[in-house]
C-alpha cells in the first residue's frame, strides 16, 4: 500500500479525479487544501506493482507531480502504547 500526494494543474482536478476513480488499485481519494491537491491510497500486492502504477500515473494529463510514500505497517486496531 502507498500514499500518493498529487499536484494537479489548476482547473483540471475533475479530469484527474475521474481517471483515479476508475482505477481498481486506488482504494481512497481525498481532496485536500494546502500545498497539494489530492491524496490517494493505492493498494497493490507488491512494491514493483506500486512503482509501475506510479510511473503510469505520472503520465496522466494535468498531473504535475506525485509524491509516493510506501506504507511499511499499519497500527489500525493495534495498541500503540502499553
Amino acid at each position: 500500500m502507498a500514499f500518493m500526494i498529487f499536484d494537479i494543474r489548476p482547473g483540471a482536478e475533475i479530469e484527474v479525479l475521474k481517471a483515479l476513480e476508475s482505477d481498481d488499485a486506488v482504494r481512497d481519494i481525498y481532496v485536500i487544501a494546502g500545498e497539494h491537491d489530492l491524496v490517494t491510497i493505492v493498494s497493490l500486492p507488491e512494491y514493483n506493482a506500486i512503482y509501475e502504477w506510479l510511473v503510469k500515473a505520472r503520465q496522466l494529463p494535468n498531473v504535475e507531480h506525485i509524491k509516493c510514500y510506501l506504507c511499511m505497517d499499519s497500527i489500525t486496531g493495534k495498541k500503540v502504547h502499553k
